[in-house]
């Protein structure tokens, strides 16, 4: 997205520059003209193809545009006409690159980000909804049901999504939504979230919050849930590896211990942990914060966990006074195959 957005920026730029030895404008800018920039935001790229979608706010009037190389002529996915508020977020392709699921309403960037706005004041409160639409375009959004967060599986047929503190897994064409009366994924304790399928669409990864401190979970349909080394600590964003045999996680300390101070902002130290998917109950820890704590995990980006391939794991870290890339070769293994943090982009500036 910020590639898109600097784009727009530094097109600007120029034509300011060239437009420096032009006469100036008769008059200064009005409010009316700032506001009416659209506003490009979200975007994503298609895995397969050369498809990107984004959302236009033009005017306070949100739609979803895509467009196709080598022209990238834009086209309309949705046909919203009014300014109503209600936001749109978690754009994401599905795998075969046909849909794009997406979220209406909410207000994801405030305190209470599961109450969709409702500045017209209208008597039924706007709800925050999961939708489905073809990336070609020519059809209607399908409404998937209530909820937030979607994440599409490997094989493009089903989402995930949460609502009400449980995970709700649809068809994507929208044929059995939640409405009608489809119930939750999995029934379990605490609020469960962040879920992550694994590469074969077998097991979907969660995590279970119990307050002070939470798990990861593994849900196969028809087997009991399994848990990741529990402990009483925060465990969350668990990622699958590529091959589906390992899932790294971040792990912080549970809360508790002694009262402190609602002003002290204390370090918060972590872990990135390791474990075998097929033996869930150990898992190795192959980063920590350090000693200073490095402060990562307070940032916006995060640690960012991604696998790479041949078992390699990339975050995020300050650990060298900037924020950057790092990588662990044989993330998970023990003994003298375990292998220290690697960095990737050395340099005077951030990531």
């Amino acid at each position: 997205m910020r590639r898109f957005t600097i784009a727009v920026l530094a097109g600007c730029s120029t034509i300011a520059i060239a437009g420096a030895q032009a006469p100036p404008a008769s008059g200064p800018f009005t409010v009316e003209q700032i506001l009416s920039l659209p506003t490009p935001d979200n975007l994503i790229a298609s895995p397969v193809g050369s498809t990107i979608a984004w959302t236009f706010n033009e005017r306070g009037v949100r739609n979803i545009y895509a467009a196709d190389a080598p022209d990238f002529a834009p086209r309309k996915l949705t046909t919203t006409k009014d300014d109503d508020g209600q936001e749109l977020t978690h754009l994401v392709f599905s795998n075969d690159g046909k849909v794009i699921v997406y979220v209406r309403g909410g207000d994801h960037g405030g305190s209470r980000p599961a109450d969709p706005p409702n500045p017209n004041a209208e008597p039924v409160a706007p709800k925050m909804q999961v939708w489905a639409v073809a990336a070609a375009g020519g059809s209607p959004p399908k409404l998937l049901g209530e909820g937030d967060a979607p994440i599409v599986s490997p094989d493009s047929t089903r989402v995930a999504f949460i609502r009400d503190r449980k995970i709700f897994v649809v068809p994507i064409d929208g044929s059995k939504p939640t409405e009608g009366g489809s119930g939750p994924f999995f029934s379990l304790r605490g609020a469960s979230e962040s879920p992550a399928w694994s590469p074969d669409g077998k097991t979907l990864a969660f995590v279970s919050s119990r307050g002070d401190h939470s798990f990861i979970g593994l849900f196969t349909p028809g087997q009991p849930i399994r848990y990741i080394n529990p402990k009483t600590t925060r465990d969350e964003d668990p990622v699958w590896s590529m091959d589906g045999k390992k899932i790294a996680f971040v792990r912080t300390p549970g809360n508790g211990g002694t009262p402190r101070s609602p002003l002290d902002e204390p370090e918060q130290s972590w872990s990135i942990m390791v474990a075998d998917a097929a033996a869930p109950d150990d898992a190795v820890t192959v980063a920590t914060s350090g000693d200073p704590i490095d402060r990562i995990a307070r940032s916006p980006v995060g640690l960012g966990v991604r696998w790479a391939a041949n078992g390699t794991l990339i975050f995020f870290s300050y650990r060298d006074g900037w924020q950057h890339l790092y990588a662990i070769k044989n993330a998970g293994a023990k003994g003298d195959e375990a292998s220290k943090p690697i960095l990737l982009t050395p340099g005077n500036f951030i990531i």
